[in-house]
């Protein structure tokens, strides 16, 4: 497990994140799904993103997903990387997002077994992370990989953000995933700017708590973890899930 960072670097972190943040968030932290916690000191970054969701679940969805995390983790592993590369895999993905989100809804209408809902929610949410991952038309699998294993090691480190009441419903699917394409550009922009010649040009040890990259990827796990609450609780709740014990931010 990554040491927890010293203060000194906890203030460089604040430093460089608060930078890129709306004036009404909230910076928190919260554990892992219980379940989880063994599984993902070593592994993957879309299993550390997710497993900080079941922190905004109801008690009763998440015991599900505390349950079902093995389901929940091939549901991780299920969508290729590759497939999300440039604008247009991003595109495909949003596409993907949309038959996922009616397949749940499905099955939430039929009593599921819990293992095949855990696995589509982790679909969902391996799409949403990688929705909100920086994109480009010259940004290579090599880049892409690198940004992952950068979020795979910094994760532990990056505080969340909570911007808003993630039990807040969005308008629609597609209002909701034109929010997150506009941020991506946003982000891409940034990215774009700090590294023209792709990650792979720099050496790793600019790649520190007060670098550019440090930045874009806090703000693209905040907003993954985010994302992923809000749609996994909208969905929950269209289908007359129990929403006991909900945690509700006070921003």
């Amino acid at each position: 497990m990554s040491p927890a960072p010293s203060p000194s670097v906890i203030r460089v972190i604040s430093s460089v994140i608060t930078r890129f943040l709306p004036i009404s968030c909230l910076l928190v932290s919260v554990p892992v799904l219980s379940h989880a916690s063994d599984l993902v000191v070593s592994t993957t970054a879309e299993a550390q993103i997710t497993a900080k969701v079941g922190y905004f679940m109801p008690d009763s969805l998440k015991r599900i997903l505390e349950r079902e995390w093995p389901a929940l983790e091939n549901g991780l592993k299920s969508q290729p990387v590759l497939a999300f590369l440039d604008p247009a895999g991003r595109r495909k993905a949003e596409e993907a997002l949309q038959r996922e989100m009616r397949l749940i809804s499905r099955l939430l209408r039929s009593r599921p077994r819990f293992s095949d809902l855990a696995r589509e929610f982790g679909k969902t949410a391996r799409i949403l992370i990688f929705l909100n991952l920086p994109e480009g038309d010259g940004m290579t699998a090599s880049d892409f990989d690198s940004l992952l294993r950068y979020l795979e090691k910094n994760t532990p480190k990056f505080p969340l953000v909570v911007y808003d009441d993630p039990g807040k419903e969005p308008g629609s699917l597609r209002e909701f995933l034109e929010e997150i394409r506009g941020r991506r550009l946003r982000l891409s922009e940034r990215y774009r700017e700090a590294y023209p010649r792709g990650l792979g040009a720099y050496p790793e040890e600019v790649f520190d708590a007060r670098s550019p990259l440090f930045g874009i990827a806090s703000l693209s796990f905040s907003h993954s973890v985010n994302d992923i609450a809000r749609l996994w609780l909208w969905a929950w709740k269209s289908a007359n899930g129990d929403m006991a014990g909900r945690p509700i931010p006070e921003l």
